[in-house]
């Protein structure tokens, strides 16, 4: 079963756009740091992480309402050529992937990303092997 049974195609071009966090007390670190590539890998897998990671680096180099095409993206980070989500694209299901745990959100041929990810909270980080886990705690300065 699909997450967007009646999604539209995926738009040829997709204007690119900051989404900012609301603000609040959370611990946040930027999408291309060691923090969210170690971390919030096991929780987004491969694909969307690449995904979020590219898109927030394409954000800080060429500033929001940045244009690319999609069959562009999808060639450059590996996912090939297909960007139908009829076909189930790699593309697609990594952006799905964002937007379930709400780093992205699309409408309209825009696509809004979060250039920062939360600290991970007790119950994901009780997910995670010890390593990751004393990682964690490096990074948050209490080990």
């Amino acid at each position: 079963m699909s997450d967007h049974p009646t999604a539209a195609p995926m738009p040829e071009a997709i204007v690119l756009r900051e989404w900012p966090w609301p603000n609040d007390p959370v611990r946040y670190f930027r999408a291309r740091t060691a923090y969210v590539e170690r971390l919030w890998l096991p929780m987004l897998g491969p694909g969307a992480l690449v995904l979020l990671r590219f898109l927030v680096e394409v954000l800080e180099i060429h500033g929001d309402g940045a244009v690319l095409e999609t069959s562009t993206l999808s060639v450059a980070l590996g996912f090939g050529s297909r960007t139908q989500p009829g076909a189930h694209s790699r593309l697609d299901r990594a952006l799905r992937r964002l937007e379930r745990f709400g780093f992205a959100h699309r409408a309209a041929g825009e696509v809004k990303v979060r250039g920062e990810l939360p600290v991970l909270d007790e119950r994901d980080l009780s997910r995670l092997p010890a390593v990751l886990r004393e990682r964690h705690d490096r990074a948050l300065g209490t080990e």
